[in-house]
């Protein structure tokens, strides 16, 4: 019988193997009752909760880091990838051939050098930044949380970041929102840590700097805000005006990486698309905003669950039971910048990753202080847990694999347009805003996406991807071209795979 023992105060996972052995035969040779004369022989293994945690952060990325096809925002990451790698646009991202400036791609770059040695990009790396910054989070938490309270608390805070609704279906997909998230609360920790002691040095915020400027590096200066306004309310409150030169010291250190590059990639216009990007200036009617907010709201609570079930204890904490200032800091980093996210215009859940390892660290805390005064809030908890942790199981191990035509349209597109244009090599140009990009990610380049009006004039043979109605324009504006429909693309509103030459 194999029996599972946890507590709050534990450093590792206790497995417990206990066998039943009779004492030994009778006079008349046969055995004696088990009940009657049993020796329980014990087996006790201690698991140490890093082990567990990676174990389980495996489980969750294989087998969809390579069965799941381009999925989400992957077809803009990846396509700046190639971008970098293929067409050397490396400090001005490009996109299919068209400048995308609207802020620094990190992710894309690190996803460029990774594939550099195999001399193209291959689905499976392009996602090893997400699946490692999963872990890198989980594992941050567990240090956090196991060294102000114990490693088993520590522990639940890391099963409930892993699990968390908004992380599951993105913690394969090359995106870069959970990457930030974990360098942003890397750099909390090492705050922190510099902070419980008493005293934050002069080279503690300058590494915490450096930490912000590669996060800056991964989408922008505006997510920073988690970890500065966050950081600069708990320094308010705890009256440590002190700090606040050195965050703002920080701040500098964070800004000059970010400064360089907006002034390397500058040209005429630029600030307009800068200012759109942060959806600065661009108000919406009350109604709709209103609705935006209410749907944010309610997609951030569900999305972090479990780690939204348990702060609301902190309203019940007895005034003698202090559980340190480490639950303020982490609740201020989680609330402040979430609580802006909730009023600005536009404003999509996933935005709010950041929140979210610290949360995870709060509940955390409370399994480590509350788990026993107030048991009916972290049943739940563990319920969610249970049930989250299964379905990512049954979907990864059994729905993916034997139901691969599910996860796999954009790569069953793209190996079809790559099998057809392989008799024919020459250059292929979609249309902008006419097809989801997905498919080319497995379409050998060059690939460059222009508009209907620009295809005319391209440089032939050549391929592209059109409507059928686009077709019959292309062929009445230019007589002395030939377009041969190669492929029909159902999948997306019946476009064709066309192949143009001279007649």
């Amino acid at each position: 019988m194999l029996q599972l023992s946890v507590s709050p105060q534990a450093s590792a996972l206790l497995l417990t193997v206990r066998s039943v052995r009779p004492n030994g035969p009778t006079r008349e040779g046969v055995a004696a009752p088990v009940e009657a004369a049993a020796a329980v022989v014990e087996t006790v293994w201690r698991v140490p909760y890093w082990v567990v945690l990676l174990s389980l952060w495996a489980l969750f990325v294989v087998p969809s880091i390579s069965l799941h096809a381009v999925v989400y925002e992957e077809q803009t990451v990846i396509g700046l990838a190639r971008g970098a790698l293929e067409d050397g646009h490396w400090l001005a991202p490009h996109l299919y051939g068209a400048r995308f400036v609207e802020r620094p791609v990190l992710m894309s770059w690190i996803i460029a050098l990774l594939s550099w040695p195999f001399g193209a990009i291959h689905v499976p790396i392009a996602r090893v930044p997400t699946v490692f910054s999963a872990l890198a989070g989980a594992m941050l938490i567990l240090r956090l949380v196991g060294r102000t309270e114990s490693t088993a608390a520590g522990f639940y805070a890391a099963v409930c970041f892993l699990t968390a609704p908004v992380l599951l279906p993105k913690i394969v997909v090359a995106e870069p929102d959970l990457m930030l998230a974990v360098m942003l609360f890397g750099a909390f920790v090492l705050w922190w840590e510099g902070a419980s002691a008493g005293k934050v040095s002069i080279g503690r915020w300058s590494a915490v700097g450096l930490i912000l400027a590669v996060a800056g590096l991964i989408k922008g200066p505006q997510p920073l805000a988690y970890f500065f306004i966050g950081v600069f309310a708990f320094l308010v409150l705890a009256r440590r005006w002190n700090e606040v030169v050195g965050l703002a010291f920080a701040g500098v250190i964070a800004s000059v990486p970010l400064g360089v590059w907006y002034l390397a990639v500058y040209q005429t216009g630029d600030v307009g698309e800068w200012i759109s990007h942060s959806r600065i200036g661009s108000p919406r009617a009350l109604g709709d905003q209103v609705w935006n907010s209410l749907d944010f709201l309610v997609r951030v609570a569900l999305g972090m669950l479990p780690a939204t079930v348990l702060p609301p204890l902190l309203v019940r904490r007895d005034r003698e039971d202090s559980i340190g200032r480490l639950w303020l800091a982490l609740l201020l980093y989680a609330t402040c910048c979430t609580a802006i996210l909730l009023f600005w215009p536009g404003a999509r859940a996933r935005y709010a990753m950041p929140a979210l390892p610290a949360l995870a660290s709060l509940t955390g805390i409370l399994f480590a202080r509350m788990r026993l005064k107030h048991p009916l809030p972290f049943r739940i908890s563990d319920t969610l847990i249970a049930v989250l942790i299964g379905y990512q199981l049954i979907l990864g191990w059994l729905v993916t694999p034997n139901f691969p035509g599910l996860f796999a349209q954009a790569r069953t597109v793209g190996d079809r347009i790559a099998s057809v244009m392989r008799a024919d090599p020459a250059p292929l140009y979609p249309l902008r805003d006419a097809l989801d990009l997905s498919p080319l990610i497995y379409v050998p380049g060059p690939v460059r996406a222009i508009t209907f009006a620009e295809l005319a004039d391209v440089q032939l043979p050549a391929w592209a991807i059109v409507t059928p109605k686009q077709v019959a324009e292309l062929q009445a504006r230019r007589p002395d071209l030939e377009a041969e429909v190669r492929l029909l693309m159902p999948e997306y509103q019946d476009a064709r795979l066309v192949y143009v030459f001279f007649l």
